[in-house]
């Protein structure tokens, strides 16, 4: 990325912030597509990330603490240079699913379905995606992780820090291609990647009336018996 340059009112000039090339964002999980839509999602700025928890930490952490559902995995922050990490203009999180979660009996008009994993949406907010990795994760445990990709900018004021100019349901869907594809790449880092059920492409989104309520396979009790401790 170009290095731009601010006149000061001494009348010299100072570089601003320079960003970092967008193959490096969320642990080089970003392919081709999640980079065309991280371009279309930011305006082409330039980018910087606040380092969460690296893929070769993030991956023994969720195994060894599958059995804890509200731990949250913070595996990135991304922002523009100018802008402090505070005002992210996405942040990707994973949490294991409980096994009593209750998934929505319908989608918000704002939403979009999608076919990934277990369970895909998207809406103006972010994304997620719910995916299977009972050979991932402790067998003890909820064999389930829910990726999610936040846009705290979304209600914030046109111009604002952190905020897409992108009409809602575009940030909902760039946001989608960019989940997929971490959540993609850390399935395969915790080698189930067939199970989860992520494309390698992009997936196409779906009217909130084409959602259907996942059927939870912790519900099955021969299933249950087959994992238990």
């Amino acid at each position: 990325m170009a290095l731009a340059t601010a006149s000061c009112a001494d009348g010299t000039e100072e570089p601003e912030a320079e960003g970092v090339p967008a193959t490096t964002l969320c642990g080089s999980s970003l392919d081709a597509g999640a980079r065309r839509a991280l371009d279309r999602l930011s305006g082409k700025s330039a980018l910087r990330e606040r380092k969460g928890v690296p893929f070769d930490r993030a991956v023994p952490r969720l195994r060894r603490r599958a059995d804890v559902p509200t731990t949250r995995t913070e595996l990135c922050r991304v922002h523009r240079p100018a802008e402090d990490a505070a005002d992210a203009l996405f942040t990707v999180e994973f949490v294991h699913v409980d096994a009593l979660m209750d998934w929505p009996d319908r989608l918000p008009a704002d939403a979009e379905s999608y076919r990934v994993g277990i369970y895909g949406s998207s809406s103006g907010r972010g994304a997620e995606i719910v995916f299977p990795c009972t050979g991932g994760l402790h067998r003890n445990g909820p064999p389930f992780l829910m990726g999610t990709l936040s846009l705290p900018g979304f209600h914030r004021p046109a111009g604002a820090a952190g905020r897409s100019d992108l009409p809602a349901a575009e940030q909902g869907r760039t946001a989608m291609t960019i989940l997929r594809s971490v959540a993609r790449a850390l399935a395969a880092k915790l080698g189930c990647v067939a199970e989860a059920g992520i494309p390698a492409d992009g997936v196409k989104p779906q009217p909130p009336t084409a959602y259907r309520e996942p059927s939870h396979p912790l519900k099955d009790w021969r299933w249950w018996w087959r994992h238990r401790a």
